[in-house]
């Protein structure tokens, strides 16, 4: 068992709920449990698919075993995430 309040226990799951409650639920009055779920699966698929990460180059995680390369032409646009809390550029196929 691990002590109560202790963060230094599990420091990954620490860092994780840290940055969805100050990165995330912050910004938002939770309206129940279907909006609180709502906004965490957002969340974490922005936190996962699209946020950069200090990896190769970084790029998100799942990207680089399973995008193809990208286009280098075309109209950047900007997707809205979590109405609009974050945001995603992607490049347009030309």
């Amino acid at each position: 068992k691990t002590p109560v309040k202790n963060p230094s226990c599990n420091i990954y799951a620490e860092r994780w709920i840290w940055s969805a409650k100050h990165e995330c639920l912050n910004y938002f009055t939770v309206l129940g449990n279907h909006h609180l779920e709502y906004i965490l699966e957002e969340y974490v698929n922005y936190y996962n698919r699209l946020r950069p990460h200090q990896s190769v180059g970084n790029k998100p995680i799942d990207i680089l075993n399973t995008m193809p390369l990208r286009a280098s032409d075309g109209e950047i646009e900007r997707v809205d995430i979590i109405g609009g809390l974050f945001h995603h550029y992607q490049r347009n196929a030309a």
